[in-house]
């Protein structure tokens, strides 16, 4: 009669030992997906750091470009002002020139106007 040398090893290995050896096992297996559970959520998390860094470039590209569309929005209106008040001092002066216009107007047609003083009664 042979005997299988496992089943012999088995017999001689007292049986909390093999429970011992058993829990053992499965607390390593959850250890290693403990392992790769927190490798996968720390990818993760590099790879939001990441996003999070091409984010704050971004963010700050656009203050920038929101800085320079500030100072030329300032400047585009102070030219505008400038432009403006130009156009007023035109305005004011074509205004002047129309109201000489007018007053000249009046007194040549007062001038030229017959005058009924110079009129005689018999006419």
């Amino acid at each position: 009669m042979s005997v299988d040398p496992s089943r012999l090893e088995m017999a001689t290995i007292p049986a909390d030992l093999v429970g011992r050896v058993t829990r053992l096992e499965e607390h390593q297996r959850l250890i290693a997906r403990s392992h790769q559970n927190f490798l996968d959520i720390f990818e993760k998390m590099e790879q939001q750091q990441d996003q999070l860094i091409r984010a704050q470039e971004i963010l700050t590209q656009n203050q920038s470009n929101l800085a320079v569309a500030v100072k030329q929005l300032a400047d585009s209106q102070l030219q505008l002002t400038r432009f403006v008040e130009r156009l007023e001092d035109r305005l004011n002066t074509a205004n002047a020139a129309i109201d000489r216009l007018d007053r000249l107007m009046d007194y040549v047609l007062r001038e030229s106007s017959p005058k009924t003083s110079d009129r005689s009664p018999e006419e």
